[in-house]
């Protein structure tokens, strides 16, 4: 998958309406009782998405809003038996990230150096399958139109006082999520933006997500013994 960078920034700023650089141009829905229940509205639907989301497979880019590297991969989806995620960076990260039940483990291939954290210090990973219950969270609607769904969950101690904003695609004629577009991090240093690429996204196909795509390589789980350290 060949990407140009200026291509992909118009991209960005096309699909999400921001900037990766700056803050959101469409205006958030403020508070009120129309607009609670609308957000209630809202967290159902998201909820009813993501937990509804049994397999997916896509390619992906990532990219800094400090004009940072791109970066490129793969992402998988299962939740046969226990819930599993797959981050493969093809190019610009030797690194592989797989997560299993409630457990991250980071797998840097050059080093052979392995990193483990639970699943509720990388958050945007409990948020995608599903376990947050956004009725109890400070959320944002940045946008609601006929195409594209943007909400931005804030700041909190469950999120690690970092803020997610996710981007859905919409069925035009019932307003309904069709698939998670993409997601970005915002550690108050920088935002990083994770976008799935719609033409190789798979949803709740299990063939695309098979089992043996989730067993990381021996040589990864047992480096050489004589890399340097």
């Amino acid at each position: 998958m060949t990407v140009d960078n200026g291509k992909l920034l118009i991209a960005v700023a096309s699909l999400a309406q921001i900037s990766v650089y700056g803050a959101g141009t469409a205006p958030a829905v403020e508070d009120g009782n129309e607009d609670k229940s609308k957000k209630e509205e809202i967290a159902r639907k998201v909820e009813s998405y993501l937990r509804g989301l049994r397999f997916m497979r896509a390619k992906f880019e990532q990219i800094t809003g400090d004009g940072g590297e791109l970066y490129q991969g793969k992402f998988w989806l299962s939740k046969l038996k226990t819930t599993k995620i797959r981050v493969s960076y093809t190019s610009g990260l030797a690194q592989e990230i797989l997560v299993i039940g409630d457990s991250v483990t980071v797998y840097e291939s050059k080093t052979g150096k392995q990193y483990r954290y639970s699943l509720s210090s990388v958050p945007v990973y409990s948020v995608i399958v599903g376990k947050i219950d956004l009725c109890k969270e400070k959320f944002s609607i940045l946008e609601d139109s006929k195409e594209l769904l943007r909400i931005r969950l804030e700041r909190s101690s469950i999120f690690n006082n970092i803020a997610i904003t996710l981007v859905f695609s919409k069925y035009e004629k019932s307003g309904n999520i069709e698939y998670l577009r993409a997601w970005i991090i915002d550690d108050e240093k920088t935002e990083t933006l994770f976008s799935l690429d719609p033409e190789t996204l798979s949803i709740n196909d299990a063939r695309k997500a098979p089992e043996s795509v989730f067993e990381i390589p021996a040589s990864l789980t047992n480096p050489p013994k004589n890399l340097k350290k």
